[in-house]
């Protein structure tokens, strides 16, 4: 994890280049925007971008990890709706929306209140919907190892809203794992059910 003078010297450079970019586009200084530079920066180093704390997230996830007998725990649980707020690495502005996550345990389960914390950690780096579907999905894997696990995110972009087409749209991805073969029976009878859920 960074220390307060590391995440200093982050926020001071990065201060003084939007300084320059502000310069560069002719924008004029007023009583309202003489601290917009050092605004933005903290903003992005502590809060927006902060996604350099994992050693310290991956600790508190582990403590959450509670292991059991697989053989009573066969039945799919599903979080609905999680709601998550992201910077998309193309233009870094925000994209928002919610995650639907599903997953059948295999010989450990997750804190409930884990699973929004784990969507949460992803969106603190710049990202794309497509890449934070599969990453929360990978996270699930590896730190639960679960028979099934599938992640689905509906979200609106403001990069499609604000410039380009200017029209207001949602994205629907989703992703999923198994420990089944692809395409059996088994695997699409937990695709089928978690659909069945989220849309009922």
């Amino acid at each position: 994890m960074a220390t307060l003078d590391e995440i200093t010297v982050k926020e001071e450079k990065i201060e003084a280049k939007l300084k320059e970019i502000f310069e560069i586009m002719g924008v004029k200084e007023t009583d309202s925007n003489i601290g917009t530079a050092h605004r933005v920066a903290k903003m992005w180093v502590r809060e927006i971008f902060r996604n350099d704390t994992s050693d310290k997230f991956k600790e508190e996830l582990d403590s959450c990890i509670k292991t059991f007998n697989p053989v009573s725990h066969r039945n799919q649980m599903i979080v609905t709706t999680v709601p998550f707020h992201a910077f998309c690495e193309h233009h870094l502005l925000p994209f928002s929306g919610k995650a639907q996550i599903g997953y059948v345990p295999s010989t450990k389960i997750i804190g409930l209140s884990k699973i929004p914390r784990i969507v949460d950690y992803l969106c603190h780096e710049p990202q794309l919907q497509e890449k934070l579907c599969s990453d929360i999905v990978d996270l699930m894997k590896e730190y639960l190892n679960p028979t099934f696990v599938c992640v689905r995110l509906i979200a609106e972009h403001s990069c499609v809203a604000c410039r380009g087409i200017e029209k207001d749209c949602e994205t629907d991805t989703f992703d999923y794992s198994s420990n089944f073969v692809v395409g059996s029976n088994l695997e699409q009878k937990y695709v089928d059910e978690f659909f069945r859920r989220v849309n009922r």
